[in-house]
């Protein structure tokens, strides 16, 4: 039989590698909306421009 606090350990660094596998993917979809968002508010920059030309 295995020890009980080793496995608990391991349980928690699988648990801690998910997480951090989460906030990376957390951190690239904030990454294009943050460009998404950035490309729309150029975008909206510009127009006013064009309609009153």
């Amino acid at each position: 039989m295995r020890d009980p606090i080793e496995e608990r350990l391991q349980d928690l660094e699988r648990l801690v590698l998910k997480q951090a596998e989460r906030i990376d993917a957390l951190e690239d979809a904030l990454a294009v909306m943050h460009r998404t968002a950035a490309r729309a508010f150029l975008t909206n920059l510009k127009k006013p421009e064009s309609d009153a030309a």
